[in-house]
């Protein structure tokens, strides 16, 4: 092979990664929005609950992704959790932030 058709076949594989590494983070960024979206309300909802809202009401069909964020946010404190009364689900939402003390 010559040189100039190896360059270009990196040159081509490179531009690839960065489109797929760019259109992942993309689509992470709009899961994660759409996600924090449904728990806007403050609410407690089960997995299903937000992978039924993620579909019906939006369209996206994501679940591993859906689970591996939601698991993530808990993960970070953006999202606190508990068990389901019936103890075969866990709900989660949005942390709660506590009052700031007062300033004099």
């Amino acid at each position: 092979m010559n040189p100039i058709s190896v360059c270009i076949t990196i040159a081509i594989s490179m531009l690839l990664m960065c489109f797929f590494y760019f259109t992942s983070k993309l689509f992470h960024t709009a899961l994660e929005k759409e996600i924090l979206d449904i728990f806007s309300d403050g609410q407690w909802y089960t997995m299903q609950d937000v992978y039924d809202q993620l579909i019906v009401h939006r369209g996206m069909n994501h679940s591993q992704a859906m689970e591996d964020t939601m698991w993530a946010f808990v993960e970070n404190g953006v999202l606190e959790r508990e068990a389901h009364p019936n103890h075969t689900e866990q709900r989660f939402r949005l942390m709660q932030k506590s009052p700031s003390p007062a300033t004099h």
